[in-house]
């Protein structure tokens, strides 16, 4: 109920496509496993990834995320998906992970794969602690303040040493 489908779209092979430009619309898109791929290449590019708008980059996170919890998309591509944001520092691409790795973290915190989960994280927040890092500035702009708590918040949970001396 209340979805639509786009069947056999005149593009080339090779190229992926993004609906719901900037998330104008409130609903959630979800791609034929081509398109899944071909976003998550162009993501996981050190500079390509930035051709994909802010707006976009945090839609694709956050519909991933949210088409798998609610077991229409497998969880490999969500994850497979988040991999980019090691090389991430904006601000809305993360404010949708965050929600979506907060509820996997309270999914799996007592099973055995949690320390591999816990790495992964890590290893995502690095480049987004090496910009933003712990120390409040006077001429922060409102949404680094913003990922700065996130961010502490995470990487202390997560006990990342720089934190835990902080």
């Amino acid at each position: 109920e209340g979805h639509i489908s786009i069947d056999n779209l005149n593009t080339h092979s090779n190229h992926w496509v993004i609906f719901n430009i900037n998330e104008t619309g409130f609903f959630r898109v979800n791609y034929d496993s081509r398109n899944w791929d071909m976003l998550t290449t162009h993501l996981l590019h050190p500079t390509k990834f930035l051709k994909i708008g802010e707006l976009n980059r945090a839609q694709i996170v956050d519909d991933s995320f949210n088409l798998a919890r609610a077991g229409v998309l497998n969880y490999s591509v969500a994850l497979n998906i988040s991999r980019y944001l090691a090389q991430e520092t904006s601000y809305f691409p993360w404010a949708s992970a965050f929600p979506a790795l907060n509820y996997i973290d309270s999914m799996i915190a007592k099973m055995p794969i949690y320390d591999k989960f816990k790495k992964f994280v890590l290893h995502l927040l690095t480049k987004l602690y090496e910009e933003t890092g712990y120390t409040d500035n006077a001429w922060d702009e409102q949404l680094t303040v913003y990922k700065r708590v996130e961010l502490f918040k995470w990487a202390c949970d997560l006990s990342q040493t720089e934190c835990v001396r902080t």
